[in-house]
C-alpha cells in the first residue's frame, strides 16, 4: 500500500510530515481534510484562525499528489440560515 506524506505549509514555514501514513490513494483526500480540521479545531481553542496555511500530500517519491488550502476545509457562516418554510 502507498505511503503519503501530509505536510503543514504556509507562506514561510513548512512542517513536515516524517512518519507519512499508508492508505489506498482515494483515502488521502478524505484524510488530508481530517487533517486540517484538526490542526484548526486546536487554533480555534487557543481563540485564533489562520486560513493561510494548507495541507500538502506527497506521495514516497515526494510527488505532490493533493493540496488543500485551510479555507477550503470549513464553511464559515455569519448570518443564520433562512428556516425552511413548511410545505
Amino acid at each position: 500500500m502507498p505511503r503519503y506524506f501530509m505536510h503543514l505549509v504556509d507562506g514561510e514555514d513548512h512542517i513536515l510530515d516524517p512518519e507519512g501514513r499508508d492508505m489506498p490513494r482515494e483515502a488521502v483526500e478524505g484524510y488530508a481534510l481530517r487533517c486540517a480540521r484538526d490542526c484548526m479545531a486546536a487554533d480555534v481553542l487557543r481563540g485564533d484562525l489562520d486560513f493561510s496555511y494548507r495541507i500538502e500530500v506527497r506521495d514516497e517519491t515526494q510527488r505532490l499528489v493533493h493540496v488543500l488550502n485551510f479555507k477550503d476545509a470549513v464553511s464559515i457562516m455569519s448570518a443564520p440560515r433562512p428556516r425552511a418554510r413548511p410545505k
